[in-house]
């Protein structure tokens, strides 16, 4: 079922006609109603927002769900999405198989939306693992025109957009390649940060790994202007999930933020140490010896300014 086609069935069902959902029409109109509903446009965030207070609902609600989807299928994306890689070989491989397990199992059932995102995530452990953009090509010329001119993300929008912020780091001649696309970069993150509102609790780790993914696009190109919104941005989802597992990460663009923004080596190394710290409590100590590598690079960067 559509956006249009979800707001349609819940005003029906409240036995509402388009002219009296829209009342005086000065937040929506009845021919915006109706171009929506009918899949001919998308709604602007107020448009959403206006039409969710309508229907009595949290404006995430109207973004689609997957209740309808097999659940071993969901229960495997989940742990495809939700695991870290840190290109290790033997997490990429038990990816494959969850890949292999969709492929054999679920594919040819599952709507064409979603078996876009199946090719979405194979197309991320085979960049990872080869360590080669092309994967993700033709997809993203697919779907990212698309995803530009959406107002709102839905959760299967975050993945694509962080399939295509992980290809701008992937490979040769990255710098660039993000320098190329810069533009569509920056508009995308900014579509992520208003889009918090719209994503369930349970699904906001979609968003804050795509924040993650570009947030590391603007770290190759030293753009460092914006980083403190979307820090903001991830701090304030850790905490609403207290789910704290990229937290090592986010002090890592702290303390890169701390260094070539505020050029301030007190406070980063305060949080590096943190950073060091808090991946040695979770027994990550194949990410603290990361953190310590990415931190020597940086500071070495820093001594040289």
């Amino acid at each position: 079922m559509t956006l249009g086609q979800k707001i349609e069935q819940l005003r029906l069902e409240k036995g509402l006609s388009r002219p009296d959902f829209c009342g005086d029409e000065s937040e929506l109109t009845v021919r915006q109603l109706a171009r929506i509903e009918s899949g001919q446009s998308q709604p602007s965030i107020p448009k959403l927002e206006y039409i969710a207070n309508r229907l009595g609902l949290p404006a995430y609600s109207l973004m689609p769900d997957y209740k309808d989807l097999p659940k071993g299928y969901l229960e495997l994306k989940y742990k495809l999405l939700r695991e870290p890689i840190y290109n290790k070989v033997e997490v990429l491989d038990k990816q494959d198989g969850y890949i292999e397990t969709i492929y054999d199992t679920y594919f040819e059932e599952l709507p064409k939306s979603e078996q876009r995102i199946c090719e979405a995530m194979q197309a991320m452990v085979d960049m990872v693992r080869t360590n080669q953009p092309d994967y993700a090509v033709g997809l993203l010329a697919e779907t990212l025109p698309f995803l530009m001119n959406k107002e709102v993300c839905d959760v299967n929008d975050l993945i694509l957009i962080r399939l295509f912020f992980v290809q701008q780091t992937i490979g040769e001649n990255t710098v660039s390649r993000v320098q190329d696309n810069f533009d569509s970069i920056s508009l995308l993150m900014k579509k992520l940060a208003r889009s918090q509102a719209f994503v369930r609790l349970e699904d906001t780790f979609y968003l804050r790994d795509a924040i993650i993914s570009g947030l590391a696009c603007f770290e190759l190109v030293e753009f460092y202007e914006d980083a403190p919104i979307y820090i903001d941005c991830l701090r304030g989802i850790m905490e609403e999930t207290q789910d704290y597992q990229k937290k090592p990460l986010l002090f890592m663009l702290e303390w890169k933020t701390a260094l070539k923004l505020e050029r301030n080596y007190e406070k980063a190394e305060k949080v590096y140490q943190s950073a060091k710290l808090f991946a040695q409590v979770i027994g990550n100590d194949y990410l603290a010896q990361k953190l310590a590598e990415e931190w020597q690079k940086d500071l070495k960067k820093y001594l040289q300014l």
